[in-house]
């Protein structure tokens, strides 16, 4: 039992060596490029006092393609398509009280949750 211990443990250690030892440089950075262009996009969630929420988004170089609000068990509530700007009115009057998630895609094609909660 302990020889076969052993040799899984030899096996496990020694099939990983390669990846380690012969790492190459250019794939990591062009890992690291085509991560940049899927990079974490800022916004901000500005409450205006009309039961609106205004969706901005920091980065100029970006656009907000479609908008879906859904409740926290995960049923969709609100869906906006086609806006392509930089800056979206949510209308939040319809919303009750509780928790909800905002999905949002961005003219990249990256999907981003952030967290609403209504009182």
């Amino acid at each position: 039992m302990r020889a076969f211990l052993f040799y899984l443990f030899l096996f496990a250690v020694l099939s990983f060596v390669p990846h380690l030892a012969y790492s190459d440089p250019e794939k990591q950075q062009s890992s690291s490029l085509s991560d940049s262009s899927k990079r974490s996009v800022p916004v901000n969630l500005i409450p205006t006092g009309n039961h609106e929420l205004n969706l901005q988004i920091e980065d100029s170089h970006f656009k907000v393609k479609s908008v879906t609000i859904y409740a926290i068990i995960g049923k969709p509530v609100m869906e906006l398509k086609n806006i392509n700007l930089n800056m979206v009115k949510l209308p939040t009057e319809q919303l009750k009280p509780g928790k909800y998630l905002i999905k949002y895609t961005l003219s990249n094609n990256i999907d981003q949750v952030i967290q609403l909660v209504k009182e």
